[in-house]
């Protein structure tokens, strides 16, 4: 990318964006609606104009499902004790020989989807976004693959790390009664620290 501008007739400046292409040479003007600057009163200062948008050229996996039912903090530990809630529908295991990248990006849409339709309790918003982020990461790797290609664990397994972190980092920052109850329920798996006796 490289910025350009211009001083225009009445002293303002104006910036674009631009894109450098695949043979080297550069795109069209990406224009901000906001993109004039005065000539002054910006010592010191930052001025921004308005966001625009740039197509990556990488394949970005996204589910749009809307959330469609409010829950209890009660019937969320129920749902989501329930694994099955989550991945019986798909009718796909990872245990299964001969995965491609397409089962597993059809066991992990429609989890996504559920978990998007719900909207949790106050206390557990972030927890439960948490667990929407974790699942939609672990998503963007097999939706770049060809969905026929043999599922590899060990290409899967870095991002399924950082997944992970994600997932983790949140239940540490539960409240500690909230946590138990999680726990409880089978929504989080008790660890050995002692953390949770």
């Amino acid at each position: 990318m490289r910025i350009t501008a211009q001083r225009i007739d009445d002293g303002r400046v104006e910036f674009a964006l631009q894109q450098r292409q695949d043979d080297g040479t550069w795109g069209d003007r990406l224009l901000p609606a906001r993109r004039f600057f005065p000539a002054q009163g910006f010592v010191n200062r930052w001025a921004s104009s308005t966001p625009v948008a740039i197509d990556s050229g990488i394949p970005f996996y996204v589910n749009t499902t809307e959330p469609t039912r409010s829950i209890t903090a009660d019937e969320y530990i129920a749902l989501c004790g329930d694994h099955e809630w989550l991945l019986g529908e798909a009718g796909v295991t990872l245990d299964e020989e001969g995965l491609a990248w397409g089962d597993l990006l059809s066991l992990l849409d429609p989890a996504i989807s559920e978990l998007r339709s719900i909207e949790p309790p106050d206390e557990l918003a972030e927890y439960h976004q948490a667990q929407l982020s974790t699942v939609t990461l672990m998503a963007q790797y097999p939706f770049t693959q060809d969905p026929d290609a043999e599922l590899d664990l060990w290409e899967f397994f870095g991002i399924a790390l950082i997944a992970a972190g994600i997932a983790e980092e949140a239940e540490t920052s539960l409240d500690p009664d909230l946590r138990q109850r999680l726990v409880d329920g089978g929504c989080i798996e008790a660890d050995e620290s002692g953390l949770n006796e």
